[in-house]
């Protein structure tokens, strides 16, 4: 007599069998952050130039004050009118980083006002409001957008300023394997990190790129009024206001919620570069892909095998470890060649090249001298060193 098997118990057998599935670990992303510049009329000192991001920093070099980097111009980084931050989200490394560039209208020198207190506090204020987590009070979870609009508040209200405006590009990158990036195309760009998306927010001249083993992954496109004249957060003075409502005419005033949103995946290897548009003016994106991938193949980053460049195991000890970071190298390497490629006065640019179309009769040849500024990010698989 055969004895009927219950379906359950069939189950429970058969499960008891069956090896349980591997438990997949999930990636963490780790970033390694440097910054190089110079400013208009100075040399490039590889050696003085550079800053190096390690977390957890909770405090940039610039000083604990908000309003210091407006007050005391020594104090600053020796950008020119260009600036930056790199900073951990809240209190904790594991948060996420987040970082920009802004680079200060120049036009408002003409009215005595110095373009470089515009953007070094606006990074000032951005910063603070990236060490926060939040604004404020507020529990809403921080977004590049967030960033940007904080900072650019809080900057009108407490940075005592008389006028300026600014061209940014602001990031955030979370740990947890997923990047979300707001984009703005020129004068602001803002990073978030949300399931391993990046989008990026702009309103001017200022952009970035993601390289991917030896190709243009992403390029921001410009967004601009007309021929270099970019969108730009700007804070008008009262007495020129008064002018424009006598006279006629107007001032040009971007704001942080004018910005565009992409999305772009980013993957271990990856390289992100933030750049004012004395990098853009100077040098094509195929010369910028160019700097990168020789220095990733000479540090062996990336690699060269029989299905093409892939990322080199040297990456992460090269980002973490080695003296100078491959971040600060790719990152000087850019800056260097942005920096001859201003002063050249036979070698044409993307700025004399777009200016020879708008105005033929002005026989511009050459580089475009101006302040220079860039923010390299490593993208990092931290797994293993979990």
């Amino acid at each position: 007599m055969r004895l009927a098997i219950s379906t359950s118990i069939r189950r429970n057998v058969w499960a008891s069998l069956t090896p349980p599935l591997p438990v997949k670990k999930r990636t963490i992303y780790t970033y390694g952050v440097a910054a190089a510049y110079s400013a208009k009329g100075r040399p490039f000192d590889p050696r003085i130039n550079v800053y190096e991001f390690r977390p957890p920093v909770q405090i940039s070099p610039q000083g604990l004050d908000p309003r210091i980097a407006i007050r005391n111009r020594r104090r600053r980084f020796h950008s020119g009118e260009d600036a930056f931050f790199i900073s951990n989200i809240g209190q904790e490394e594991d948060q996420g980083i987040a970082l920009g560039i802004a680079d200060g209208v120049g036009g408002y020198a003409l009215s005595g006002i110095d373009p470089a207190d515009f953007s070094h506090g606006l990074c000032e204020f951005m910063e603070r409001c990236a060490v926060r987590g939040t604004h404020g009070e507020s529990s809403v979870s921080l977004k590049p957008s967030n960033v940007l609009e904080f900072g650019f508040n809080d900057l009108l209200e407490r940075g005592k300023l008389s006028g300026g405006g600014s061209t940014a590009c602001v990031g955030v990158a979370d740990r947890k394997g997923h990047l979300e990036v707001a984009k703005s195309v020129i004068n602001l760009l803002a990073f978030f990190t949300v399931l391993k998306k990046l989008i990026h927010g702009s309103l001017g001249d200022s952009g970035f790129m993601v390289l991917r083993s030896n190709a243009i992954n992403y390029l921001s496109q410009p967004q601009t009024h007309a021929f270099n004249t970019p969108y730009q957060l700007a804070f008008v003075p009262p007495w020129v206001r008064k002018y424009y409502r006598r006279y006629g005419g107007g001032g040009l005033g971007d704001l942080p919620k004018q910005a565009s949103i992409s999305r772009q995946q980013l993957n271990h290897g990856d390289v992100l570069v933030f750049a004012t548009d004395g990098v853009w003016d100077n040098l094509t994106a195929q010369a910028i892909l160019r700097i990168v991938s020789d220095t990733m193949m000479r540090l062996k980053a990336w690699k060269n095998t029989a299905l093409g460049i892939s990322v080199g195991g040297m990456l992460r000890s090269l980002a973490t470890e080695s003296s100078p970071s491959l971040q600060s190298s790719l990152a000087s390497s850019i800056v260097a060649s942005a920096k001859s490629a201003s002063t050249s006065r036979t070698r044409d640019g993307p700025f004399a090249r777009e200016a020879k179309k708008n105005f033929p009769a002005e026989h511009f040849n050459g580089g475009k001298v101006d302040d220079i500024c860039v923010v390299v990010a490593a993208v990092i698989d931290g797994t293993a060193a979990q």
